[in-house]
Parts: structure tokens; C-alpha cells; sequence
């Protein structure tokens, strides 16, 4: 985020994409066949920007996809986020429609309204509860304007997280041994 003055702060990407930004050390037979030129370094900082008195943060690309990213930087006070992406290795799939729809996913998870900005896919701003309120298709040129509500309330996912899973698995269990004890 540049400001005003000049200066600057910065976020780097701390869930890098195996093997096209870092090679797992598990895998580092393939640099025989796989010459990879480079690894980037992991960032380690869940950075909050701060604007107008409005905290936000930003990440990058293939962090949009994992809903339990977020926590940390809702935990730090981020009030809405923008994702930033290079869709374009996907050139002719539905990779950028579906990086389109977890981000909507995690619109709805987190309570927050998001920003997605693709240099060659889908931008979009996406309210908190998924729906699309500005978009601009692929491969488009453009700026979109748009409304946005920050938002400090933690939706319901975020206290559950995911143990929503075991509570499914204990009523599977629940109606499997009822129906055994009536089939007898």
C-alpha cells in the first residue's frame, strides 16, 4: 500500500504454490527434470493495512482458496479483504470462473466483503454474503467501482471453523447404528 508521502508497506505471500513458486523439499529429485531457476521465500506476516481508519488486508492469488486463512487477519482486526491474481496460466478453463467462486465461498465464511482484482481473469467485488455486486469478465480492461461495508462482526463459520464436519459424521454414525437395531 503506497501512501500519500511516498512510503509504503507491504505484504508478502505466506502460501506459496508447490512446485511453480517453491519446490517441497520432498521433491527436490524433480530439479533433475524440473529445473526450477527459483524459490521465493514464504512471507510470515498476517498483515493489516489501515485506511481512513478502515483495516483491510490483501492476499495473493492461491491464498484465496483456503477458508482458514482468513482467521488470523479477521483476528488482527481486517474489516474487508482484496484478493490479488494472475489467472492467466489457466488461459481457456474454468480455473478463473472457480477462483471466482471460492472467493465468493469465502466472502460468505468470513462476513466480509472482498475484492477481487485479476490482471487476466475475473474482478469482481463480492459482498458478504457471495453476491456479486461489480464484475468485469475475463481478459477485460477496466476499474470497478463499487460500494464497500466494512465489517467487524465474526460470522458463525469463523467460532465453528470447521467442526461442523464431526458433528455430520457423529449423526452418520447416529442413524447407521438405529437403522441396524430396527433391521434386527
Amino acid at each position: 500500500m503506497i501512501k500519500k508521502d511516498g512510503s509504503y508497506e507491504s505484504y508478502f505471500k505466506i502460501r506459496l504454490v508447490p512446485v511453480s513458486e517453491y519446490l517441497p523439499s520432498f521433491l527436490s529429485f524433480l530439479k533433475r527434470y524440473y529445473p526450477i531457476e527459483y524459490s521465493l521465500d514464504f512471507g510470515n506476516l498476517y498483515k493489516v493495512f489501515e485506511l481512513n481508519n478502515v483495516k483491510f488486508s490483501g492476499v495473493i492469488c492461491f491464498e484465496s482458496i483456503f477458508p482458514n486463512f482468513f482467521w488470523k487477519f479477521i483476528n488482527k482486526g481486517a474489516e474487508f479483504f482484496t484478493v490479488s491474481t494472475n489467472d492467466g496460466w489457466f488461459e481457456n478453463t474454468l480455473a478463473p470462473y472457480q477462483h471466482l467462486e471460492r472467493t465468493r465461498m469465502r466472502a460468505i465464511e468470513e462476513n466480509r466483503y472482498f475484492v477481487q482484482a485479476a490482471n487476466s481473469g475475473i474482478s469482481a467485488v463480492i459482498d458478504n454474503r457471495g453476491n456479486i455486486l461489480e464484475k468485469m469478465g475475463d481478459k477485460k480492461r477496466g476499474v470497478l467501482t463499487s460500494f464497500i461495508e466494512p465489517i467487524t462482526d465474526k460470522s458463525v463459520y469463523y467460532y465453528i471453523k470447521d467442526y461442523y464436519i464431526y458433528f455430520f459424521i457423529f449423526i452418520l454414525f447416529v442413524l447407521f447404528f438405529y437403522e441396524n437395531r430396527e433391521a434386527k
